[in-house]
């Protein structure tokens, strides 16, 4: 015998899936489970999940960001060490690189607001002197290049 399903049959609805709806007896434990009956605990679960999901990607965020400023010091820290060794003419270059970096940092600095450091992070390497100078480059202009 065969057996022909319509489209608009309740089997196709989660909820009815396996429980009789037809039985009279209240003493059946047949009712299905709230996660699948009730939009409410739907909606919960919907939630708990996004703010799972929120919470990994904060950790992932963190994280992110703690690896960004690692690299940049240690760029950075290269390059000092590297401009106070080199001949005059590779010196440029060191410059041309520290520059870019400093533009970086500004771009940088800025997508990262409100996103923490780690407590021990070493600091981006800039001095003071450079961070501002790098931020007034940014919004006023590095004059002519």
């Amino acid at each position: 015998p065969s057996v022909s399903i319509s489209v608009d049959d309740d089997i196709w609805l989660d909820i009815g899936l396996g429980y009789d709806n037809d039985n009279d007896n209240d003493n059946d434990n047949t009712a299905p489970p709230l996660w699948l009956s009730n939009e409410k605990i739907r909606e919960g679960i919907r939630a708990l999940l996004d703010r799972d999901r929120c919470e990994e990607e904060r950790g992932r965020l963190l994280a992110e960001r703690d690896a960004m400023q690692q690299w940049f010091h240690e760029e950075w820290q290269v390059l000092e060490s590297v401009a106070e060794s080199v001949e005059m003419n590779i010196f440029f270059q060191v410059e041309i690189r520290k520059d870019r970096l400093r533009r970086l940092f500004v771009a940088w600095e800025r997508a990262i607001v409100g996103i923490p450091a780690t407590e021990n992070l070493p600091e981006w390497g800039l001095s003071q002197g450079e961070m501002i100078r790098a931020r007034e480059e940014q919004v006023f202009g590095g004059g002519i290049e």
